[in-house]
Parts: structure tokens; C-alpha cells; sequence
């Protein structure tokens, strides 16, 4: 991502789907939930299978919160290790 398309970015929307975009085109799986309590689970990842996979858990609207969970969450995804992202 590079930093001309982030400054270019006006809105939260636009931030969350050029991460978005930029994180599934590097062969991430992203979905979100947000039915488990953010105090339980931020997020995950799962690298074991075909494809690294990334969940995240924040009711639509929270973009900031979605941005950051997709972006470390797709870092963790694609360096193949598994992880959990506990509330905090």
C-alpha cells in the first residue's frame, strides 16, 4: 500500500476498502464478525490450511478498529504462524 493511495483516502470507508482490497489481493481471506464480545476475541488468524484466513471482530462502522485488526491481523496471516488476538 503505498503511502500516496493512503493520503489520498478522505474518508474511514475508503481507508477500510483500500486495506481491505490490498490485504485479499495478497491472498488473504478477510471476514468479519461481531458476534463474540470484543472483550473475548479482537481477532484471528489461521495459516494452517490452502489459503491464510483472518477474522475479525467489529461491528460494521468501527473502521478504525477494522483497519488495524486487518492489517496486523493480514501480517500474521501471511507469515503462516496462527495467532489470537486477545481484548485488550
Amino acid at each position: 500500500m503505498s503511502l500516496r493511495d493512503q493520503v489520498s483516502w478522505r474518508q474511514p470507508d475508503e481507508a477500510f476498502a483500500g486495506w481491505l482490497g490490498a490485504v485479499e489481493e495478497s491472498g488473504v481471506l478477510v471476514l468479519r464478525t461481531s458476534e463474540v464480545p470484543r472483550r473475548e476475541m479482537r481477532g484471528f488468524s489461521l495459516s494452517s490450511g490452502a489459503v491464510p484466513v483472518f477474522v475479525v471482530n467489529a461491528p460494521q462502522g468501527q473502521v478504525r478498529t477494522e483497519v488495524a485488526a486487518i492489517v496486523s491481523g493480514s501480517a500474521l496471516a501471511t507469515s503462516r504462524a496462527s495467532s489470537a488476538s486477545p481484548a485488550g
